[in-house]
């Protein structure tokens, strides 16, 4: 919102309350205009993670205030214990500290979590020097597999990496 605000106000919109009802206009329509992709396994997966008891959460860089009107949009919102935003902690992935908030909102070691991103530079590395359990979703077949780097191509796919690691765990 303060975004929208700052750029009415470089255009030379001043009055106060048009700033304000513009800039939540610009948010509405934004939202509305935007078509999230959600990935055909994610729901039936994350049900089935959560059916098995799993405590789950969401780490992402963007803001609060955006995945609390994407969440319900997408039918995520009952999920997830914890989600971990670009401005909950003050630093954004891969800073460990991001992750490591997480796992303390959790209640779970490091050694006890998954993390899995389909960002090698931020969402496996970070989960990594966290010390958590990092796996890179590759998302197409075709993308390249990275030595030394656990990786799935489905989150179906994760499902039975975590069965194998279930002992582990």
């Amino acid at each position: 919102m303060q975004l929208n605000i700052h750029i009415l106000k470089h255009l030379g919109i001043t009055n106060s309350n048009a700033l304000q009802a513009l800039a939540e206009d610009i948010n509405i329509q934004w939202f509305k205009a935007s078509k999230v992709h959600v990935y055909h396994d994610a729901k039936p997966t994350l049900a089935k993670l959560k059916k098995m008891g799993l405590k789950l959460g969401l780490i992402t860089d963007d803001y609060k205030i955006d995945l609390e009107k994407i969440m319900p949009q997408v039918g995520f919102q009952n999920f997830f214990g914890i989600c971990v935003c670009g401005d909950t902690v003050g630093k954004r992935k891969p800073d460990p500290q991001v992750f490591e908030h997480a796992l303390n909102q959790l209640n779970i070691r490091s050694s006890e979590a998954i993390f899995v991103g389909d960002r090698l530079d931020t969402d496996y590395i970070g989960a990594k020097e966290a010390g958590m359990t990092p796996i890179l979703i590759r998302r197409e077949s075709s993308k390249q597999e990275v030595a030394g780097v656990r990786s799935i191509i489905s989150l179906k796919e994760g499902l039975k990496v975590l069965e194998v690691m279930d002992g582990r765990l």
